[in-house]
């Protein structure tokens, strides 16, 4: 998975200014409509700049999205490789039906 790739997801991105703060919210609402969201803010102390907030916001959204993209594929490649097997031990038990008999 790229980040191109989970670029390619993003169907919408909405920012949110939290008032009297300086924590912006990033959403990602992806093609599914599923929503990723991210957020960002600086020191009180810190002129608060909000072209900064949304690009630390979204750059914090699509970090979650990409780490939820990667459990996605290790889920896949996990539960592809387990069902293999399972498909693998019915074949060999096709092949080998004096495997179910009880002794």
């Amino acid at each position: 998975m790229t980040l191109e790739m989970a670029e390619a997801l993003v169907k919408a991105v909405d920012y949110y200014l939290v008032p009297r703060t300086t924590l912006m919210h990033c959403t990602l609402i992806l093609e599914n409509g599923f929503a990723v969201s991210g957020k960002s803010a600086c020191l009180p102390t810190t002129e608060f700049s909000p072209q900064l907030g949304m690009k630390f916001s979204r750059e914090d959204a699509t970090r979650n999205l990409m780490e939820l993209l990667a459990f996605q594929a290790n889920d896949m490649v996990t539960n592809g490789a387990a069902h293999a097997a399972i498909f693998k031990a019915i074949d060999v038990l096709k092949e080998n039906p004096e495997c179910l008999k009880q002794q």
